[in-house]
């Protein structure tokens, strides 16, 4: 009898203790969820993309985190593999989301607008290979570094417009063979 009391005994114990982890796995912010409103989208110049609209910029201050799962409804037939672009708009970020492209293979454009984001950090934009165009107007970036996009030949537009920038890398865009457009207004370059 004292057995069978000891088993049931145990059998609760080791319940109560994988519930709550489960339940604070299930919770926990290190989770690195992406929650995106995807959609079909025309971005001012560039013809309409299947794109993700990323709505908790806030949650990615960690420069270690990693995106591992993202939260959203795709539009009918479509999958993370058709997503072409992604917004980050009029919210608050302090650094892009690291390794992203490795959810999302075929981004060619990235907008990230009035977040107040102060940085680019070098290789954040590495698992990008076929980023075409990349807007980063009014922020509060004040310097581009040499290498930021090393990994992405393929762009053709930048718009950096209205940020602090007062430093800029002479070979910041060394390797960019493809780049016929790039929007510096609104600068305070030396």
């Amino acid at each position: 009898v004292l057995k069978a009391d000891c088993d049931n005994l145990y059998k609760n114990h080791l319940s109560f203790l994988v519930i709550p982890s489960v339940l604070i796995a299930a919770y926990s912010p290190s989770q690195n969820v992406i929650d995106c409103a995807f959609k079909s989208e025309k971005f001012r110049f560039v013809d309409r993309l299947y794109a993700c609209e990323i709505q908790n910029p806030d949650d990615f201050d960690n420069a270690d985190m990693k995106i591992e799962t993202i939260k959203g409804r795709h539009l009918r037939g479509k999958s993370n593999a058709d997503v072409e672009a992604i917004f980050i708009r009029n919210k608050t970020m302090s650094q892009f989301p690291k390794d992203i492209g490795s959810l999302f293979p075929n981004i060619k454009l990235i907008a990230v607008e009035n977040v107040q984001l102060e940085a680019i950090n070098r290789g954040a934009l590495e698992t990008f290979p076929n980023l075409e165009y990349l807007f980063l107007s009014d922020n509060k970036i004040q310097a581009i570094d040499d290498g930021w996009l090393e990994k992405n030949p393929k762009i053709i537009f930048i718009s950096v417009h209205g940020n602090p920038i007062t430093e800029i890398h002479p070979n910041a865009f060394s390797n960019l063979f493809e780049l016929t457009l790039m929007d510096l207004s609104g600068q305070q370059c030396r």
